[in-house]
């Protein structure tokens, strides 16, 4: 098999993101939403129904998403081709394309579950813009930054244990978890 970037086919409910991955049936993408993303929205909303003042973080703390702004879902698809033709096989690569409400401004987001991991994407993706001849933002952030910083603040200042600084947002990000689980 020809190593290459395989794109889901379906575009998410939830705007115009589309999922890509080193494997065609999109393994770790299934796998992760299943053993880590699922399992760590549960576990901040358990410890929002049961009061606690400070969130311990578990994976979250370390998840990582680096972020690739882009003007258009062509340049998307031509970055992650030169990101193919670079660093492929050597590499494996799994996140999403598009944005929130599927027009406008265009973005990738890359999954990492390490500093380590973070950095080298961060590396990559550079090498990408440049061969491209693309100055475009770069960046990187914690991976479930959204609903964590709605209670917790700017994700710079997370701890393993985080206090709640926002209580206000308790109910909103609570509603916002129940919807996500059910």
């Amino acid at each position: 098999m020809k190593d290459d970037i395989y794109i889901n086919p379906k575009i998410s409910k939830k705007g115009g993101w589309t999922s890509f991955e080193s494997n065609p049936h999109l393994k770790k993408t299934r796998k992760s939403i299943h053993q880590r993303c699922l399992p760590c929205i549960k576990n901040l909303h358990e410890q929002l129904i049961e009061g606690k003042q400070r969130i311990h973080l578990g994976k979250a703390y370390d998840c990582w998403k680096v972020v690739v702004v882009l003007e258009s879902s062509e340049e998307c698809l031509n970055v992650l081709e030169a990101y193919r033709d670079q660093f492929l096989p050597a590499r494996y690569i799994r996140g999403r394309y598009g944005s929130k409400d599927g027009s406008g401004t265009q973005a990738i987001v890359i999954s990492a579950e390490s500093e380590a991991e973070r950095d080298l994407f961060m590396n990559e993706m550079g090498s990408c813009l440049f061969t491209l001849g693309l100055k475009r933002d770069l960046f990187f952030s914690k991976g479930c930054a959204d609903p964590y910083e709605t209670l917790l603040g700017p994700w710079k200042t997370w701890q393993r244990h985080t206090p709640i600084r926002f209580k206000d947002n308790l109910k909103m990000v609570i509603h916002q978890l129940e919807r996500l689980l059910r």
